[in-house]
């Protein structure tokens, strides 16, 4: 890339509205139709009753890729709002604001997938609010989306975690692809988080064999949720689990008592000589 270029990457960047550098610049509210978007976007409100859903997928249609500096930037209303000292019912707008971006996101499909890695970083650093209302926007853009769903994985905060989890596990497809990188995450994930994201890793279409190798691989986890969570699943998969028995007869004696009564059970759901002994 040209000298120029790279220079200026960083302006162009901060033109669409992107948290460069850790400054959330907000970029214009373009205007559509004689009035400007935000505007439009609260055609969305449940709340209303002149909500006009075609209106505002028109306005969006019509701005096309101008729209989206303004809604990527609309779609952290509520978290922003949330380090204020703003009224609750100003904050229950902003999050309104937060749905209302990211459903106007959603009209612009794969010509708006240029923001993903803008919107990995609201799931590795957003608050719940957030992470939810990216993580469905991320579900339009297929398995590359899906798989920048993850991030939110890692998130240091277990409610945003949690709703990530939540996102993974209401998918029906482009799951299959990332189960190593859902098993990867899963040591650090609280109760239910990692039942969440087992319960998406069983619907992935992946073969109860490659799902029992990652369960059980899931056994030797330094935490202990994540050790009960694979023991419940295991338990699920059953006979097709014969190949955890060893490490489920260690985990009879392991510290955690929840960890141990998931051990139990897998064992004897399992129901085989080898898993009585």
């Amino acid at each position: 890339m040209p000298r120029l270029a790279l220079a200026l990457l960083p302006c162009f960047l901060c033109a669409l509205g992107m948290n460069c550098f850790g400054v959330d610049s907000k970029p214009a509210d373009p205007i559509v139709n004689g009035s400007p978007l935000s505007y439009w976007l609260r055609n969305f409100d449940i709340r209303s009753s002149k909500r006009d859903v075609p209106a505002v997928e028109g306005a969006i249609t019509k701005l096309g890729t101008n729209a989206i500096p303004f809604l990527v930037y609309e779609m952290k209303s509520g978290e922003r709002a949330q380090k204020t000292n703003l009224s609750a019912d100003q904050i229950s707008d902003a999050m309104y604001r937060s749905t209302w971006a990211a459903q106007g996101l959603a009209y612009l499909g794969d010509r708006a997938a240029y923001v993903i890695p803008e919107l990995i970083a609201y799931m590795t650093n957003g608050d719940s609010g957030t992470v939810r209302v990216t993580g469905d926007v991320l579900t339009i853009f297929g398995e590359k989306g899906v798989r920048a769903i993850v991030a939110g994985l890692a998130n240091p905060v277990e409610d945003s975690r949690l709703e990530a989890a939540g996102v993974l596990r209401t998918l029906t497809t482009n799951i299959a692809p990332i189960v190593p990188d859902i098993f990867a995450n899963m040591d650090h994930l609280g109760e239910i988080s990692a039942s969440q994201c087992a319960n998406a890793i069983v619907k992935s279409g992946l073969s109860s064999s490659v799902i029992a190798k990652g369960f059980i691989d899931k056994l030797s986890s330094t935490n202990a949720d994540c050790r009960m969570v694979s023991t419940w699943y295991l338990e699920r998969l059953g006979t097709n689990a014969i190949e955890a028995v060893p490490q489920l007869q260690r985990l009879l004696s392991d510290t955690n008592e929840n960890v141990r009564s998931g051990a139990e059970d897998a064992l004897q759901a399992i129901n085989t000589e080898k898993a009585r002994q």
